[in-house]
């Protein structure tokens, strides 16, 4: 082999590496572990607590934010959240994608679709207040026990969207 062919080949694997490490998004999942079942259930149960309250000062307007909360809340990259929602930001872990990046939007609405189902139905008056907090209710118990039953702690949000939460 040619000095010339080494050294591009140096050259191209210093810059993947400079790329990589470039780039904030970036979490290699091998120097990640997932994170702990009682953490994603204490931090879920902090995120339910604020859309409750949410949806408990306001009528309607409460519950839209709440719902907001809910479906939005790993994909906004708020200073202080930084793409994890408040439960997760309190506990040291981060939802991210199978690849290791934060989430998108798109993804973090996918990911939490199963948490904001409820709290959306209850807006509808008489059906939706009694069948909501029902709905919102099974969803919970779901994807908790998905999180504990699951070899890798992947609820259904987690394996639709292809996300994983990770130890900060």
């Amino acid at each position: 082999m040619s000095q010339n062919k080494i050294d591009i080949e140096t050259q191209i694997a210093e810059q993947d590496v400079t790329v990589i490490t470039e780039r904030s998004d970036l979490i290699v999942p091998e120097t990640r572990q997932k994170a702990g079942k009682i953490k994603r259930t204490l931090a879920a149960l902090v995120d339910i607590a604020i859309a409750a309250l949410m949806m408990s000062i306001i009528p309607l307007v409460g519950d839209v934010a709440a719902v907001a909360y809910l479906l939005l809340r790993d994909g906004l990259d708020i200073p202080l959240m930084k793409g994890r929602s408040i439960g997760k930001t309190l506990l040291g872990i981060r939802p991210v994608d199978l690849n290791g990046r934060s989430l998108s939007i798109s993804k973090s609405i996918k990911r939490n679709l199963p948490f904001a189902v409820g709290p959306a139905i209850q807006v509808l008056p008489l059906l939706g207040w009694l069948f909501g907090p029902l709905i919102a209710i099974a969803a919970a118990v779901i994807e908790v026990s998905l999180v504990f039953s699951d070899e890798n702690g992947r609820r259904m949000g987690d394996k639709f969207a292809g996300t994983m939460v990770v130890d900060e």
